[in-house]
C-alpha cells in the first residue's frame, strides 16, 4: 500500500512538472526507480549479508528487538545504509545525505539531534557502528526511521 501511495505522489509531481514547465527533470520512470531503490536495497543487501530473512521481515514491521544480534544483521545494516549512500565504507555517517530525506527544518533539527544521540564517542567497527545507529534511531523514533530510512 505504501508504495503505490509513493508512485501515485510521483507521477502526480511528473504531469504537475509537466504544466509548469517545458522541460520535465525527470520521468514517471525515473521517480519510480527511485521511490523502489530503498526495496531494492533491503533485498541486494538481506541476499549478500545472508541474514535470516525473518529477522528483516520483522524489521520492516517494526519489531527490531532480536533474540541475538547476529553479526550477518550487522552487516546487513552496514550493505543497506552504505547503498543507500548514507554512510561510506569506513562507517562513517554522511549527515548531510540523512538530511536530505526531510524538507522541514524542525524535523532536520530532530534528525541532527537522533545522530548525535545514536553515534558511538569512539571509534567502532563499521558493522558496529551502522547497527547501533540504525537501532538507536528506530528506538527514539520508529516512525521518522522508517521515513528517513525506509526500515
Amino acid at each position: 500500500m505504501h508504495s503505490l501511495k509513493g508512485l501515485l505522489v510521483c507521477f502526480l509531481i511528473y504531469h504537475y512538472v509537466q504544466a509548469e514547465t517545458s522541460s520535465s527533470p525527470s520521468t514517471p520512470f525515473d521517480c519510480t526507480k527511485r521511490h523502489a531503490k530503498k526495496v531494492n536495497h533491503i533485498e541486494e543487501c538481506t541476499k549478500e549479508s545472508r541474514v535470516n530473512r525473518n529477522y528483516i521481515e520483522k524489521m520492516k514491521a517494526g519489531y527490531w528487538s532480536m533474540p541475538k544480534i547476529t553479526t550477518s544483521l550487522k552487516y546487513w545494516a552496514f550493505c543497506y545504509l552504505k547503498r543507500m549512500d548514507m554512510m561510506t565504507e569506513a562507517g562513517v555517517l554522511r549527515q548531510d545525505v540523512v538530511l536530505q530525506q526531510s524538507h522541514s527544518k524542525k524535523e532536520k533539527r530532530q534528525i541532527v539531534k537522533l545522530i548525535d544521540k545514536c553515534m558511538y564517542d569512539t571509534a567502532h567497527l563499521p558493522l558496529e557502528t551502522a547497527w547501533h545507529y540504525l537501532y538507536c534511531f528506530h528506538k527514539a523514533n520508529y516512525k521518522l526511521c522508517k521515513r528517513i530510512h525506509g526500515i
